[in-house]
């Protein structure tokens, strides 16, 4: 049960563990400036404040103002009983406490919606490269009054230490205020992507667990020999987006600072998926916008009415832009372009042709669970019983669930659960977290069937040329059934006994023919020796000028 308290509550914890250990600490080092030695009094405040300090410029807690400020009236308390209440003391403890109040607003003055890392030729000046400076000017005076708790700054010292700190602080506040207001960041930011002369740039907005749906692109562009630019619309994001490739990676968290990207000789802006903001890009003409998603499936995001918006749809095969029209979503069909599934080529391995061995080992791949009424297709609340089902059939398991189902507290619970019982069943078993640190090719490769709900996992295994299962909510039997795909699968209706169609998943492979034809129809009929090329010859076409 408390396995199952910390899964739940998992993501709760990580956002409120700093706060309340800051607090925690904050109090015990006020007890301790208090009514223990004022030497490690002094150490244990300088200590805490550099927590604070790592803590803040790490994003992993705010400031913690109160806790500061408190700290600051403690200090200041122990200093005065052997300096007393002097005019040099009060002054320091005031200019402390009103800097650390001011902090939130000077920040959000000094806020500039955009960030640039890796990008050849920006030089931003040494005063712009001094992070909060007020929120450091602030905590490296309360250490200066911790020391003076401690007898060992005088008070006369202490007040020229926080001045000055303070008005250094200022001095660069005043500086980057200067620039924010003339726009000097974004301008010199433009000048130097203006010098680099990309042609496309590869737009990202989603949280850090959708990494995924820049990786597996960012090879395929980089085959294409043209210059390009990672732009992400979340400043959490830029650490994980310079470490997902080389390309120059650019934070734009508004309309505003987009225009600066948009260069004179920039030709084309890539969208990995269908997040809202994709229209704050859409909105720029005179580049093309191309739609290149991150896998082909039978969900509704697969045919969303919003694709309209762009210039191109890149799909993977004919089923891509028949799913549209199948669906009264009315796009003219010469913005679709077939491009196939690059990615599968040289790293997803074809069958065989010889017959499941006496254990397969079937990858388990539930789908997240959706935001939105028409997107919940996940089948983890039935996954117990699925892989109950694939372990009697003697079945070795991969189970990987899609990498957002861990943002989800319920989807984590159950995640558990089915790892435990992996756990259980002894040694041959793939669980979550082992299955997740390999890519989903690689679950792909070593396993000899797969089971999973509708999503690109089925259409990408499509061309591994295996054994399918599909699981399917109820209410999507009938529409999934009409399907192409359907011929090249066995569905496993969610309400119903998973093991009758485990069973015809392990059993006599009879849809190896059928296969073929549905392969080539979602997935593109070019050989695997050409079958990236498309892709690449697609991207460079769609870097022409736009006329």
């Amino acid at each position: 049960m408390s396995n199952e308290l910390l899964r739940r509550n998992r993501r709760i914890l990580r956002i409120a563990a700093p706060r309340l250990a800051a607090w925690i600490a904050t109090l015990a080092t006020i007890a301790t400036v208090w009514t223990g030695p004022p030497l490690v009094g002094a150490l244990l405040a300088a200590t805490l404040v550099g927590l604070l300090w790592w803590l803040h410029l790490a994003g992993l807690a705010n400031a913690e103002t109160a806790a500061r400020a408190a700290l600051v009236v403690a200090l200041a308390v122990t200093a005065s009983r052997a300096a007393g209440w002097g005019w040099p003391l009060l002054t320091a403890v005031l200019l402390l406490l009103a800097a650390i109040l001011a902090e939130s607003q000077l920040e959000r003055l000094l806020q500039v919606g955009l960030a640039a890392r890796r990008v050849p030729g920006l030089v931003t000046p040494i005063p712009a490269r001094v992070t909060k400076p007020g929120f450091q000017a602030a905590s490296a005076g309360l250490i200066a009054l911790s020391l003076t708790a401690a007898a060992i700054l005088s008070v006369a010292w202490l007040l020229v230490v926080v001045a000055v700190l303070l008005s250094l602080a200022a001095l660069l506040s005043a500086i980057q205020l200067i620039r924010v207001r003339r726009h000097l960041p974004e301008r010199e930011l433009r000048t130097a992507l203006t010098a680099y002369d990309p042609r496309y740039l590869l737009y990202y907005a989603g949280p850090n667990q959708g990494a995924y749906q820049l990786q597996m692109w960012l090879p395929q562009l980089a085959r294409t020999g043209e210059r390009g630019v990672l732009v992400v619309r979340d400043a959490s994001f830029l650490d994980t987006a310079l470490a997902l490739s080389d390309l120059p990676v650019v934070y734009a968290g508004s309309v505003e600072a987009l225009e600066y990207l948009m260069t004179p000789e920039l030709r084309t802006v890539f969208y990995v998926n269908n997040d809202p903001r994709n229209v704050d890009g859409v909105r720029f003409a005179g580049v093309r916008h191309v739609f290149i998603g991150h896998g082909d499936s039978e969900k509704p995001s697969s045919y969303s009415a919003v694709a309209g918006m762009y210039d191109q749809i890149f799909v993977a095969g004919q089923a891509g832009a028949d799913r549209y029209a199948n669906h009264a979503v009315a796009i003219p069909a010469e913005k679709f372009v077939l491009v196939g599934r690059p990615q599968l080529a040289g790293l997803i391995e074809r069958a065989d042709g010889q017959p499941l061995p006496q254990h397969p080992t079937v990858l388990y791949a539930p789908t997240w669970r959706g935001g939105l009424g028409d997107m919940l297709l996940g089948s983890l609340q039935h996954g117990e019983r699925i892989v109950e089902a694939l372990l009697a059939a003697g079945a070795r398991v991969i189970f990987r669930p899609h990498p957002l189902s861990h943002r989800d507290a319920e989807s984590r619970v159950l995640i558990g659960r089915i790892d435990t019982r992996l756990a259980a069943a002894g040694s041959g078993q793939i669980n979550s977290t082992e299955a997740g640190e390999m890519s989903v090719f690689e679950c792909m490769n070593r396993s000899d069937a797969l089971l999973a709900d509708i999503s690109s996992v089925v259409s990408d295994y499509l061309y591994a040329d295996k054994p399918i299962a599909i699981a399917v909510p109820p209410n999507y039997v009938e529409l999934i059934r009409d399907t192409r795909l359907a011929r090249a699968a066995n569905v496993l209706s969610l309400d119903a006994d998973p093991a009758d169609a485990v069973a015809a998943l392990l059993g006599e492979d009879d849809r190896s023919a059928e296969r073929a034809q549905v392969r080539a129809y979602y997935l593109g009929g070019w050989s695997p020796a050409d079958y990236a090329e498309a892709f690449t010859l697609a991207a460079r076409a769609s870097m022409t000028p736009k006329t």
